[in-house]
Order: structure tokens, then C-alpha cells, then sequence
């Protein structure tokens, strides 16, 4: 259960660090006619709606107020996932890498060589 709250921390370390990023990429265009882009949300909509990661149900709504089910989720994580893989594969994952790990140390994860692999200096 450990590794399960240590990966929870994790993921949420990742979106949160997502989530700082997204204002950077406040210029896209506002594409849904549904979207309040003075919400919460907006800035992460439009970064990984930009990146590719997040779509709408058309091209001019994204309905916000919908839930997500199980295999939406899973197809989200896989395009935001190749979207790392890509961004490792032409370096540019540097920064993102010190984000997420920026507060954590080995003793935080039950295995710590998911520590050493991700966050440890080379």
C-alpha cells in the first residue's frame, strides 16, 4: 500500500509540475466554445490540449464538467506518457525531471532505486 501512496505523491508531484509548466503556454488559441478561460483549468487545458494529450468530444467543446472514465484516463496517460518518451528522446526532459523530483530523497519510495533511476544526480 506504501508503493501505492509513494506512487500517488509521485504522479501528483508530475501534474503539479505539469500544471506550473501549462502557464508558459498560455498563447494557444481558445478552442472551445464550452471552456471559461478564465477557470481554474484553463491553462492546463490549453497546454495539453496543445501537446496533444487532452482533446475535446469536437472540435468546439471540450464539456468540463463531464467525468472521465477508466479507459479515457488510460488513453490520456499513454499519449501524455509518449509525449515524455519523445521529449527524453530529444532532451528535453531535464527540467521537467528537476520539478518533479525537487523535494523528494531515496527514503521517500519503498524501492529505492526508482529514486536513483529518476532523481539522483548523474
Amino acid at each position: 500500500m506504501k508503493t501505492l501512496k509513494t506512487f500517488g505523491l509521485f504522479l501528483a508531484g508530475v501534474l503539479s509540475s505539469l500544471v506550473i509548466l501549462s502557464v508558459v503556454h498560455a498563447d494557444v488559441l481558445q478552442k472551445f466554445d464550452d471552456v471559461d478561460y478564465d477557470a481554474y483549468y484553463a491553462d492546463g487545458l490549453n497546454y495539453f490540449n496543445h501537446a496533444g494529450v487532452i482533446n475535446g468530444f469536437d472540435y468546439t467543446h471540450f464539456k468540463p464538467d463531464n467525468f472521465v472514465t477508466r479507459a479515457e484516463l488510460v488513453a490520456i496517460l499513454k499519449r501524455y506518457d509518449d509525449g515524455l518518451v519523445n521529449a527524453y528522446h530529444n532532451g528535453g526532459v531535464g527540467e521537467l525531471v528537476t520539478l518533479i523530483c525537487d523535494g523528494f530523497t531515496a527514503d521517500d519510495f519503498d524501492d529505492s532505486t526508482v529514486y536513483d533511476t529518476v532523481c539522483a544526480e548523474p
